[in-house]
């Protein structure tokens, strides 16, 4: 467990928080980005995440290792305690061998789906689609309980927005400026940079605080000159990507938020390679088809009303946390 919650270190071990999505399998693949572990990831759900994760085999994934080496041994993780259970009374008994018998044919069944699956999928048919380049940076925060946002993902990621030259793609599901992320985006607004950003709209977000938080600033970044648009989808959108100059491809778990500049640990597989930054391209172009575009005015381009598709009940809670909450916790957001 990352940062057990201590009453005696309660604003570390409460704000800071593990954010990596990381899968790492002998050390020699690695897959990464925005997906945990839970049934709306992997479309088992009524409303799922439509998200995104790149796959690396080299020596990406021996880094990958040996950083998850390092976090495991860290002195701020805490082993689990396995609890034993007390059964006292026969009924209790029968009721708990009840539950273990559904969830034993629950597994079987799933062992049985993926097996018949397992036979239609072609792992070397799968592997012959990647493509072979030559860089690649596995960017991470310290082995530490409190983020350092002087070094590791914030740094690498913002000095690599600094140094675009023609173009800026970015999918981020929550979008709140942070003064250092709109002075960025100023500079290279300036320098006639194109910057494209996708994010959720309120009827698809996940996250009432980090939307309340948006909508504020919502017309505001349109004004700046960013190409903006939200996710318009039953589905909520949870990808995190960005591609710089059709040159340089960035996947991983970073949220354009003060949270994950400042507090959440993350990961980043930068790849620099024209093809690689292409098929993301590709990707990020096709999730545009289920969005809208934003005016300078903040409003919704081919729509009446200015929060599409949401009920009155969210719109009340989103109103009443932008003008109670956000002004007051926005590094938390």
């Amino acid at each position: 467990m990352f940062n057990k919650i201590n009453c005696f270190r309660s604003g570390r071990t409460i704000k800071n928080r593990m954010h990596y999505k990381m899968l790492v399998i002998d050390g020699d693949e690695i897959i990464l980005g925005g997906r945990n572990i839970e049934d709306t990831y992997y479309e088992r759900a009524q409303k799922n995440y439509n998200d995104r994760d790149v796959y690396i085999s080299g020596t990406t994934a021996q880094v990958a290792t040996e950083y998850y080496l390092d976090l495991w041994e860290a002195k701020h993780l805490t082993k689990f305690k396995v609890a034993k259970p007390k059964i006292k009374r026969k009924k209790k008994h029968a009721k708990y061998l009840k539950k273990l018998a559904d969830a034993t044919l629950i597994i079987d069944n799933a062992k049985q789906t993926y097996l018949e699956k397992k036979t239609m999928f072609s792992y070397a048919q799968w592997i012959s689609k990647t493509l072979e380049v030559d860089s690649i940076e596995l960017a991470h925060d310290e082995v530490r309980s409190v983020k350092n946002s002087r070094v590791g993902t914030t740094k690498k990621l913002y000095e690599v927005l600094r140094n675009a030259k023609h173009t800026v793609i970015i999918d981020s599901p929550y979008l709140i400026m942070t003064r250092e992320l709109k002075n960025i985006f100023k500079s290279l607004i300036k320098r006639d940079v194109s910057i494209r950003i996708l994010t959720n709209s309120l009827k698809s977000t996940d996250g009432l605080f980090p939307a309340a938080g948006y909508l504020n600033q919502r017309r505001k970044i349109a004004k700046m000159g960013i190409d903006l648009y939200e996710y318009n989808s039953d589905d909520s959108f949870h990808s995190k990507s960005f591609v710089i100059d059709n040159e340089i491809a960035i996947i991983g778990s970073f949220n354009l938020d003060p949270r994950s500049e400042n507090l959440n640990t993350e990961t980043l597989a930068i790849i620099e390679d024209d093809k690689v930054a292409s098929r993301l391209t590709e990707s990020m172009n096709e999730t545009l088809d289920l969005a809208y575009k934003i005016d300078n005015r903040g409003r919704p381009v081919g729509f009446t009303k200015r929060l599409p598709g949401v009920n009155l009940k969210k719109k009340i809670i989103t109103r009443l946390l932008q003008i109670f909450i956000t002004p007051w916790a926005r590094g938390l957001l």
